[in-house]
């Protein structure tokens, strides 16, 4: 496998877990959690 493809998948995994906790996050707090909402998609 090509470093490079393993390297972007791993970068992008962590950008999405990242984005995760950060919609947990806005959710207990309440209001921009809708704002967020679509990338769930």
């Amino acid at each position: 496998m090509n470093i490079l493809l393993l390297l972007n998948t791993l970068v992008l995994f962590l950008e999405t877990v990242k984005t995760h906790e950060n919609l947990k996050r806005n959710k207990s707090k309440g209001h921009s959690a809708r704002t967020l909402q679509p990338l769930d998609d």
